[in-house]
């Protein structure tokens, strides 16, 4: 004879299945934070530059150098904290440049955003050492942005393929000297992609969680 599972106690209902966290559409930017934090954010911002022709590296240095945005600005406001970043340098050295980008408000900003739309665990009594950890509907945001087709535009797909994978997904022969970079986290069930700089982690490779700040600076540092 089967048991019967007993009733709630009176004034409690049963407890019903939780249902899936809502998810919505996320960019390349706001998946490389999802993917690898602060950091990342900045390392896909100079990747587009690099790919649009506009952040190169110098020649037998670890320095980059910046085009200042034209009429249209810088294309997208992550770029234009890279553009920021070296508005009074002739050059920058690319992981300096890559820091100070990671705690521009704009990245505060980004960061505030999956926040507020319950993609990133927020600092607080539940989370003391304020790890900003995806949420489960920032994973499932996540996985469905990398199911999708890849943008129609060679730039733009390159830049995602950064955002999810790291700079080692530039073209073969880029010059970018950012190294130094930590591996991206994985979520439940499977990796995440490991992050670039030069001679990265690779995007097969298991991951460890990103540790990041909760706060960001409102200027960036200088330099040459």
């Amino acid at each position: 004879m089967a048991r019967r599972r007993p009733a709630p106690p009176p004034g409690r209902a049963a407890a019903r299945p939780s249902e899936p966290p809502a998810v919505r559409d996320i960019d390349a930017y706001e998946a490389s934070y999802l993917c690898g934090g602060r950091t990342a954010v900045a390392e896909t911002a100079m990747a587009a530059l690099y790919l649009a022709g506009r952040l190169s590296a110098v020649t037998g240095t670890d320095r980059v150098t910046v085009e200042p945005s034209g009429e249209d600005g810088a294309g997208h406001a992550l770029q234009a904290a890279v553009v920021a970043c070296t508005a009074d340098a002739a050059s920058r050295a690319a992981l300096e440049l890559r820091d100070d980008t990671a705690y521009h408000p704009a990245v505060g900003r980004l960061v505030e955003r999956l926040i507020a739309d319950g993609l990133v665990v927020a600092a607080g009594s539940k989370n003391p050492m304020n790890r900003q950890y995806p949420t489960e509907a920032g994973v499932a945001a996540l996985r469905r942005l990398s199911e999708q087709p890849p943008p129609a535009d060679p730039d733009e797909a390159k830049v995602l393929e950064v955002a999810l994978y790291g700079l080692t997904r530039l073209p073969p022969g880029a010059v970018l000297p950012v190294a130094g970079a930590g591996p991206k986290p994985k979520p439940s069930g499977r990796h995440w992609p490991g992050t670039g700089g030069m001679g990265g982690v690779s995007p097969e490779s298991p991951a460890r969680p990103h540790r990041g700040r909760d706060k960001y600076d409102t200027s960036c540092g200088g330099g040459i």
